[in-house]
């Protein structure tokens, strides 16, 4: 474990320092000057935090409890199994983005067709109102004669 063993050293020649300094500070408070005082103390305040922290990631990596190369496996494994959901969602939502777009377009062309077919059904309307108009006697024939309905009459 170097990396902890790093984090334990590099920790405590940190704390080593800011006692040497606290120790250099109480021995000499006349010839340093109250700006630089408060300069000091900030910085120590900083970082007095920093060692905290230092520590907090020290005592997270030294716990017992804690695996952090079978947590990290295991979010690997997450995040691979995530990003492959990811892919096979996209596909999808491309095939059916693809499928939407087909349906749109076949509504379109059977829009395009009823509009013809109901102007040809109008104007046979119009044909058949205006034949019917001229000879009212000669439609009933055509659909009552018959050897006239045999003529007219759609092969099934």
């Amino acid at each position: 474990m170097g990396w902890i063993s790093y984090l334990e050293d590099i920790t405590d020649r940190f704390a080593a320092a800011f006692e040497q300094i606290h120790v250099e500070i109480q021995q000499s408070p006349d010839e340093v000057t109250f700006e630089q005082k408060e300069r000091v103390v900030a910085l120590l305040c900083k970082g007095e935090a920093m060692l905290a922290e230092a520590r907090s990631h020290l005592d997270l990596a030294t716990d017992p409890t804690v695996n952090l190369a079978v947590e990290l496996d295991l979010s690997r494994d997450q995040v691979r199994d995530l990003k492959r959901k990811l892919s096979d969602f996209e596909s999808t939502c491309l095939s059916l983005a693809k499928a939407l777009r087909d349906k749109d377009q076949r509504i379109q062309r059977l829009e395009g067709e009823l509009k013809a077919l109901k102007s040809a059904h109008s104007e046979l309307n119009r044909k058949f109102e205006k034949a019917f108009g001229e000879n009212p006697a000669g439609a009933y024939e055509a659909f009552t004669d018959p050897a006239k309905m045999k003529k007219f009459k759609p092969e099934l």
